[in-house]
């Protein structure tokens, strides 16, 4: 498996629960959902023993990278505008989008 393919995978280390947000050279970092529980790094030999099955579909790098020019494009376009632009959208990429959204305002 591509480790950007890893990027946003839930993972569970113990009894903490988080996710895989960066890649670090070559290890990937996992942020835990609670806060205080913080971050730590795991190595992609070993992020099978951590995965947890999701029964989402992955969201392929093309369509992250799509939305991502989509976010960046709709900065500069009439509220009107970016209505009909989002409205168009499959609802992976809406998703896709809204999670782009979330995570740049944590």
């Amino acid at each position: 498996m591509n480790m950007h393919d890893l990027i946003n995978r839930e993972v569970r280390i113990g009894d903490k629960e988080g996710e895989i947000t960066k890649i670090l050279g070559c290890a990937l970092e996992v942020t835990f959902f609670n806060v205080n529980d913080g971050k730590t790094i795991i190595y992609p030999e070993d992020v099978g023993e951590y995965l947890v099955e999701s029964k989402e579909k992955t969201v392929s790098m093309s369509v992250i990278d799509e939305m991502k020019d989509l976010k960046d494009t709709l900065k500069s376009v009439s509220a009107e505008n970016a209505k009909d632009m989002i409205k168009h959208l499959t609802a992976e990429e809406k998703d896709c989008l809204l999670r782009l959204y979330v995570y740049d305002n944590k």
